[in-house]
Order: C-alpha cells, then sequence, then structure tokens
C-alpha cells in the first residue's frame, strides 16, 4: 500500500493554486450584516465544549462534546440526550472526540483527532470499529481529517514528502483526498501551516522568565500567544473543496475533477497587529477561553507583524474557522478586531467574495449545519454551553 500511494504521489501535479493578485485589490463594496433568526429549539441539556453536530433525517442530532469527551444523539422536540458509546480502546469506544463527519444518508464518520481508529455510526447507532489494520484507516493514518464528502471521499492535510520520501519543510503541507473504495490517493493542492504562516508573520517566542538582578526571585512572566492561521481546509457534500487562503486573505474553490481556481483576495489591505488590537484581542480572549492568563501587553509575546484576517480557534484540538454548508455556501470565522469586537463570519460562494457577514455575540459559535438549521453553541458566564437551533441565514 505504501509504495501504491508513494508512486501516486510523485506522479500527480500539484495544483498550487497562487494567486498573482496584489494584496491592496479593492473591495467591490462592504457586505452586508447579517443577524441569526430567533433559535426554533434550545436542548436544555448542557454541554462543556461542542465540537460538532450532525443533523440526522429524522431531524435528531448527533452531538460531539470535546471536553467532556462523550457523544450523543438529541431530539429538540423532547428534549432527550441519548449518550453512545463511551470512552475506551474496545469496539465502540473513543479515548479522544472533535469533530464528527457526515458521510453518504445517515452515515456518520468519527476519527479520534491522534489516533488511526475510527468509529462508524448508522443513525444513532455504533455499527463498525476500524483499526489501523483497515486499509483507509492505514493511508490516513494519525492526520487530523478535515472533511468528507457524499461521494466516499476523505480530505487530510499531512507534510510532504517527495519521491524518496523526504519530509519537505514544516511549512508545506499538501491536501490528500482519499476515495474509500478504491482506495485511490489524489493530491489537491499545497497550502501553508501554522508555522509557515508564523515565520512570514514575524511571530517570534515568548522569551522566558529572567532572574532579577541579585537573585532574588524571577521578573514577570512571559506568555506566548496561541494565535495561528494556516490556510483551511472546508469539504462540501457534493466534492467540492475550498482552500481558505490566509495570506492574501482568499478562497481558492477546487471542483471535483478540475484544477483548483483561485480566488480574487477578499482584504483591500494588510492591517497591522498595534498595541489597540493586541488590547482588543487579550479582551476577547478573556471573555471566551482561558489562554493567555492575563490582560497585560507587557506579560505577552509571540504577536505576528499583521492582524490575520482569519485563525483557527484556540480553545479546542479539532477546531478549524471554515464550515461548508449543505447548500454550497462558506463560513469563514473572521477575527475579532478592536473595531468589530463580535463573533463573526463571512457567507462566501463560489462565485465570488462575500455576499453577507453573519454576525454574533463573543460566547456563541456556530458548530453545524443542515439543509435547513444553523446550529449554534452559546456559552454562559459560567462556560457551560447550550445547542439551539436556528434557521439558515
Amino acid at each position: 500500500m505504501y509504495n501504491r500511494i508513494r508512486a501516486l504521489r510523485s506522479s500527480i501535479t500539484l495544483a498550487f493554486c497562487l494567486a498573482v493578485l496584489p494584496v491592496d485589490t479593492p473591495f467591490a463594496q462592504t457586505p452586508p450584516v447579517a443577524r441569526l433568526a430567533a433559535p426554533s429549539a434550545t436542548l436544555t441539556a448542557e454541554f462543556s465544549v461542542v465540537a460538532s453536530v450532525r443533523e440526522l433525517a429524522d431531524g435528531r442530532v448527533l452531538v460531539a462534546d470535546e471536553k467532556d469527551g462523550r457523544l450523543v444523539i438529541a431530539d429538540f422536540l423532547t428534549g432527550s440526550v441519548i449518550h453512545l458509546g463511551r470512552r475506551g480502546a474496545g469496539p465502540g469506544e473513543y479515548r479522544q472526540l472533535g469533530r464528527i463527519w457526515p458521510l453518504a444518508g445517515d452515515t456518520t464518520l468519527l476519527k479520534e483527532p491522534f489516533s488511526p481508529r475510527w468509529l462508524l455510526l448508522s443513525g444513532g447507532e455504533v455499527v463498525a470499529t476500524l483499526g489501523p489494520g483497515e486499509p483507509a484507516v492505514k493511508v490516513v493514518g494519525p492526520n487530523r481529517v478535515l472533511g468528507a464528502d457524499t461521494l466516499g471521499h476523505l480530505v487530510w492535510t499531512q507534510l510532504w514528502r517527495d519521491a524518496d520520501n523526504r519530509p519537505a519543510p514544516n511549512d508545506s503541507l499538501v491536501v490528500i483526498r482519499l476515495n474509500r473504495a478504491t482506495q485511490q490517493v489524489d493530491t489537491i493542492a499545497r497550502v501553508q501551516s501554522g508555522e509557515g504562516w508564523a515565520r512570514a508573520a514575524g511571530v517570534t517566542d515568548a522569551a522566558p522568565a529572567v532572574a532579577a538582578s541579585g537573585g532574588g526571585a524571577p521578573r514577570r512572566r512571559m506568555y506566548r500567544i496561541a494565535l495561528s492561521a494556516p490556510d483551511e481546509v472546508a469539504v462540501f457534500p457534493d466534492g467540492w473543496i475550498a482552500l481558505v487562503r490566509a495570506e492574501p486573505y482568499r478562497v481558492d474553490w477546487c471542483a471535483p475533477g478540475k484544477q483548483c481556481v483561485p480566488g480574487a483576495p477578499l482584504v483591500a489591505t494588510r492591517r497591522p497587529m498595534s498595541d489597540r488590537e493586541k488590547r482588543a484581542y487579550l479582551a476577547v480572549a478573556a471573555a471566551t477561553q482561558t489562554w493567555p492568563p492575563t490582560t497585560e501587553l507587557a506579560e505577552t509575546a509571540g504577536w505576528p507583524n499583521v492582524l490575520p484576517s482569519f485563525a483557527t480557534p484556540t480553545s479546542r484540538i479539532d477546531a478549524s474557522a471554515v464550515i461548508a454548508l449543505t447548500d454550497g455556501r462558506l463560513l469563514v470565522e473572521r477575527l475579532p478586531t478592536a473595531d468589530v469586537p463580535h463573533r463573526r463570519y463571512d457567507i462566501l460562494t463560489r462565485s465570488g467574495g462575500a455576499v453577507r457577514q453573519l454576525q454574533l455575540e463573543l460566547r456563541e459559535r456556530v458548530v453545524g449545519s443542515s439543509d435547513r438549521y444553523l446550529y449554534v453553541a452559546a456559552m454562559d458566564e459560567d462556560g457551560i454551553q447550550l445547542l439551539r437551533r436556528h434557521p439558515l441565514p
């Protein structure tokens, strides 16, 4: 199997999808702001960190709670919440939860984020546990799955290796697509990792604590900002793939069986990471997450030179700034700024730029969607999350 994959990789021409337009290409117009309609239903069950939600054909939803390590099936009509499986390493068990991926019909894939181990669900029942000996699991390995479609494909990123299996630098990642039925592996495009973005953005490590002159207690501790803006990948049910580029912020659209088409930049200028923007970031972090444990600029380091348009959410182990809606639209979670200190999502279409911008409260986050609904996790002052169901915007 390894030799086959290696041969496929060496024979595939990469679609690097590099845009040639300048960063300061102006906006056509500022997209209008949209807000969610009132929720049609809210679950009273409490969650800690909702990683993702998958709606089934009968209207019930699968909910993966990453922090509590529990997978449940919930009914918005009755309010019932039933646990599926349990923590462990046996059949039907899982040691860690991340996002869950809809496959064809009511089939759902649960892959442990850092382990070559999969669970397959049919409706609200775990029907198979696949270990590292299974062909598809072996190909994907421990890599984090970034999406699946209804055509039988899985998509992930991994470090690029040449024909002699030599790894490239850490910023050289490639998007890989696997056909689960035929075991065919395709390389879709090259993307930039978080490490590559950090180097380009001038990020440096935090300085260690320094002993005071003459001995005694160390000086003020420094905390490294957990801000990372790698290119993001979204996979749609119909097989389309969106590559959301960080620098410049744009979307490259990849139709099934075709090369990726570079999109035009979506921002007019790159804003510097000023002290005002740093303070705004720390204020948002204090309200929504536990890192860094300070709001003092003098205690922080590792800032980029420019403010990224989006960043990977830092509160979860399996997180992304992008969500593929079933109708072909794409949500990109923008980074809050000093001027716009809200949770907001660009709503993008395959034909061009942002058509609208969805604005939520800071403690609200989109965690899933279906043909009819958008699912939102709303966190209270104690960090408890409730799951709401809203009509699609």
